[in-house]
């Protein structure tokens, strides 16, 4: 196969055929690793490419291996998300591109935990109390708003609040979650993200999904 690097030049020469996007359920098992195997044969004078898998929506964590071939993953009961399986064919003497992308909507049996009564993370307004101010994100699908950055690094300008943006999946060099940011992280995975995190003297006393950069501001 010629090096993939050769493909940009001619795209601009090239003829670029791409089929329409297909979508197919997946019933899974929670809390099990369940697999979804991709066996496609090139069309005449074609070969692969380039072959990628994308959670585009959902909390499923998964990985892919033989080649891209196979797609394993993991998720929560009663849950569901869609995941973009995509491969491209290259035929090097007509220079010609082909496409191929299918979307694979992975449903978890079973229900989601129930909700507690009596939840750990009360609601309770921001007091001047605050010391920590955790940004939780994916940092594989998203990207801190610049407007929260600044607001954030604003904060840390005052001196009295450590204001932070963090991976939801961040580690040390031993494979444990920073210790410093175990209730942040603790409390994402809870409400969902992205989220906020505010604490006091090691307690969360607040934390907003999907924040806006008033959310930020209004810690003093």
């Amino acid at each position: 196969m010629r090096p993939l690097a050769l493909i940009a030049p001619f795209l601009l020469c090239a003829s670029l055929h791409a089929q329409q996007l297909q979508s197919n359920n997946v019933d899974a098992e929670p809390g099990k690793l369940n697999e979804i195997r991709v066996e496609v044969a090139p069309p005449d004078g074609f070969v692969p490419a380039f072959q990628r898998w994308l959670v585009i929506s959902g909390d499923a964590d998964g990985r892919a291996y033989d080649n891209n071939q196979v797609f394993v993953f993991t998720g929560a009961p009663g849950s569901e998300s869609r995941v973009l399986w995509e491969i491209t064919w290259v035929n090097w003497e007509g220079m010609q591109f082909r496409t191929e992308s299918r979307v694979y909507v992975l449903v978890f049996r079973g229900r989601p935990p129930p909700k507690p009564d009596d939840p750990d993370v009360p609601e309770v307004p921001v007091t001047t109390e605050a010391d920590q101010v955790t940004y939780v994100y994916e940092q594989r699908d998203q990207t801190v708003p610049r407007p929260i950055q600044a607001a954030l690094q604003k904060l840390n300008q005052g001196g009295k609040i450590k204001a932070t943006a963090i991976d939801k999946d961040a580690k040390t060099s031993s494979g444990q979650v920073p210790s410093q940011y175990k209730n942040a992280i603790t409390a994402a995975a809870e409400s969902g993200i992205p989220c906020l995190v505010v604490e006091s003297k090691g307690k969360v006393i607040r934390v907003v999904r999907n924040p806006k950069v008033e959310d930020v501001e209004a810690v003093k």
